[in-house]
């Protein structure tokens, strides 16, 4: 497609619109990226220190709040440099579309700060603030929390493993019979696994092949008192409530896929609260461009009317002098409702139509926005691993 175009369109396709895109959304992920990784440590650095202040609370450092509020920093950040960069963007195409006199973005943009000022390219930062705030608190906090836990049970559950196989190395037998011993007690070096680590060992074996090995153990009897258990035919099969996939594989594989599951469940949140207000931020920026030709174009006739008194009423009419306040927010959202129910079939009077509106299409970019989210924060957190083992 892409040779296509350069064919069509000749080789200033590529500076016009593709590298000068590429520059720009390197700048707003730079910042973001950025900005979370120098606040996370001073987030979790606060965290301690209150705990520190506050001896009454709970003695564990809370492991939540700390990426939320990095997230919603870094989220914060890019906005500033999103907005200005989404709004010559969007006002390019509407420019491009309509006469097509710019022949490169870096010279619209050029003449859109000589003329309106840096100011201009802020309006409509505070949707691009409250969408970006909320969309990474939610996707860094969640990729964090969720990867600490898999990681957390991914590597108990290979400490385990690691004490089973010495065992069976020590003992001369295998796997399977070290798991019965000490799930059942009959092992001497039983003691060196805790309650919480033999009652790991029970809901693991549901799913590793030693379930019909030792059938029907109540996990909390074997928990407490591992030397005096004994199967019982009535006690339930208590199994965790969700099992990680990459106990399927290599040990070198298993943090990688931890941060995998982590990416794609942040991937999903984070689409769940950018989508709609996405959908709404570009309707926003849109009526802005298009408002701002208006207001042009009325500015000159405005000027014709005073100098030409001679033209005729019905063209220079009241309507085309420049509006003196205009609302985008308020005028895009009663335009929504209006279009979502005719699109639904149903009342504009409803709250829910134009929200069900803005979710149109959500699952479908959800779902393809994960493999990417994925790997890019896998590449992220190789890369700051890295560093940190290098610099720090």
């Amino acid at each position: 497609m892409l040779s296509h175009a350069v064919h069509q369109k000749g080789w200033k396709f590529l500076p016009r619109y593709v590298i000068q895109p590429m520059v720009a959304n390197w700048a707003v992920g730079f910042a973001l990226f950025t900005t979370y990784t120098a606040a996370l440590p001073a987030a979790y650095m606060r965290s301690s220190v209150m705990q520190t202040v506050y001896p009454d609370s709970p003695k564990k450092p809370t492991t939540i709040v700390p990426p939320f509020a990095a997230g919603a920093l870094a989220g914060l950040a890019q906005s500033i440099v999103a907005t200005p960069l989404d709004a010559l963007r969007i006002r390019f195409e509407v420019e491009d579309m309509l006469n097509g006199r710019y022949q490169s973005w870096f010279g619209f943009v050029k003449d859109k700060v000589t003329e309106d000022g840096i100011a201009r390219l802020y309006r409509g930062f505070r949707i691009t603030a409250v969408k970006d705030v909320l969309g990474f608190s939610a996707f860094f906090g969640i990729f964090e929390f969720t990867k600490i836990e898999l990681l957390e049970v991914y590597r108990n559950l290979m400490k385990e493993g690691r004490k089973i196989r010495e065992l069976a190395k020590k003992q001369g037998t295998s796997e399977d019979g070290i798991v019965k011993s000490i799930i059942t007690g009959a092992d001497s070096d039983s003691d060196k696994f805790t309650r919480s680590e033999i009652a790991q060992l029970r809901r693991m074996a549901i799913y590793q092949r030693y379930n019909d090995l030792v059938p029907d153990l109540d996990v909390d009897e074997v928990a407490s008192n591992p030397q005096q258990a004994q199967p019982s035919p009535r006690a339930p099969i208590k199994a965790p409530l969700y099992v990680l996939p990459s106990l399927l594989l290599p040990p070198y594989l298993g943090q990688a896929s931890c941060i995998l599951i982590a990416g794609g469940t942040a991937a999903l949140a984070y689409q769940a609260i950018d989508y709609p207000l996405e959908q709404l931020r570009n309707y926003v920026y849109t009526e802005l461009a298009k408002n701002e030709i208006k207001t042009v174009e009325n500015k000159i006739l405005h000027a014709l009317r005073k100098h030409y008194r001679t033209i005729k009423k019905e063209i220079l009419s009241s309507k085309t002098r420049p509006d003196v306040e205009w609302h985008p927010y308020h005028h895009f959202w009663n335009g929504l409702k209006q279009h979502a129910a005719k699109e639904l079939n149903r009342s504009p009077e409803s709250f829910w139509t134009p929200i069900r509106y803005l979710y149109s299409g959500w699952f479908g970019v959800a779902i393809r926005s994960v493999p990417a989210t994925s790997i890019g924060l896998l590449f992220y957190e190789i890369v700051k691993q890295w560093l940190e083992d290098e610099y720090m």
